[in-house]
């Protein structure tokens, strides 16, 4: 290792671990925060920076409505309350029904 090599990483390492004990504070409060809700918005790390306190993230509801509406099922028009041939895994019958 050439000695510049070596200043300038120990320049560098000496420069993080000033950083990082003068804001172990915040540190701490982001890690409890992503250990009891496993993400933070950039927000909520911004405020934490900024002014040292965490406002935790709002609940969602309880009850979730799915985003997309579920697909119908089709069915077939020649026989009644059978799937078509087309989109099913099903097969119909070959008997035709009366009528």
């Amino acid at each position: 290792m050439t000695p510049k090599f070596k200043r300038i990483t120990d320049e560098a390492y000496a420069t993080a671990k000033k950083l990082i004990e003068a804001n172990r504070d915040k540190l701490e409060i982001i890690a409890n925060g992503l250990l009891e809700y496993e993400t933070l918005d950039g927000v909520q790390v911004a405020e934490i920076v900024n002014s040292g306190t965490f406002i935790p993230p709002a609940k969602p509801p309880a009850n979730l409505e799915p985003m997309w509406p579920r697909r119908p099922e089709r069915r077939c028009r020649k026989i009644p309350r059978n799937p078509c041939r087309r989109n099913c895994r099903t097969r119909h019958s070959l008997a035709v029904p009366a009528g």
